[in-house]
């Protein structure tokens, strides 16, 4: 995604919700380590 488009005339409202949704998707990719084992959290249990 390189970038949103919002018109003049949106409630701010939704500008703001479109806002909050493209800048969750803006994470920094390469310094996500996805060979390293996920350690699993005190809430999870095995089955």
């Amino acid at each position: 995604m390189a970038g949103v488009k919002i018109s003049n005339d949106e409630p701010g409202w939704s500008k703001n919700m479109k806002l909050a949704i493209a800048t969750s998707f803006q994470i920094d990719l390469p310094s996500i380590k996805l060979d390293v084992p996920i350690k699993h959290q005190s809430f999870m249990s095995k089955e």
